[in-house]
C-alpha cells in the first residue's frame, strides 16, 4: 500500500472527543479519542475549540498543535481494523502501530 493510500485527506471532529477521518484509498469512520482526553499532549483539548481544530499536517499526521499529533497509520489501522503487516511494509513503522493499538 503507498504512503499516499494513507494519507489522511479529511479530519472532522466530533463531539464527545470523537474523530472522523477519510484516507486517500477512500477509507473512512469515525474513532473514539476519549480515553485519551485531558491526559499529556493531549490536556490542550480541555481548552475551549481546541479538539474541534484538528488538521492534517504536511508530514500526514492528525494534529492540534506542533506537540499533539496522531500517527496517520496508526488512525488507518484503527478504522479499518486491518493488520499493520498488511498494510505497512516497514517493518517498523508495524511494530510502532502495534504498540499505540495496544494503548
Amino acid at each position: 500500500m503507498s504512503a499516499e493510500q494513507l494519507r489522511p485527506v479529511a479530519v472532522e471532529a466530533r463531539r464527545g472527543y470523537r474523530l472522523w477521518v477519510r484516507f486517500g484509498d477512500g477509507a473512512e469512520g469515525e474513532i473514539d479519542l476519549s480515553d485519551r482526553a485531558g491526559r499529556g499532549v493531549f490536556k490542550i483539548w480541555d481548552e475551549p475549540g481546541v479538539f474541534e481544530s484538528a488538521a492534517i499536517s504536511p508530514h500526514r499526521t492528525i494534529c492540534w498543535s506542533k506537540d499533539a499529533e496522531l500517527c496517520a497509520d496508526a488512525v488507518y489501522l484503527e478504522i479499518t481494523g486491518r493488520d499493520p503487516a498488511e498494510v505497512l511494509p516497514d517493518r517498523r513503522a508495524q511494530r510502532a502501530c502495534e504498540r499505540l493499538r495496544e494503548r
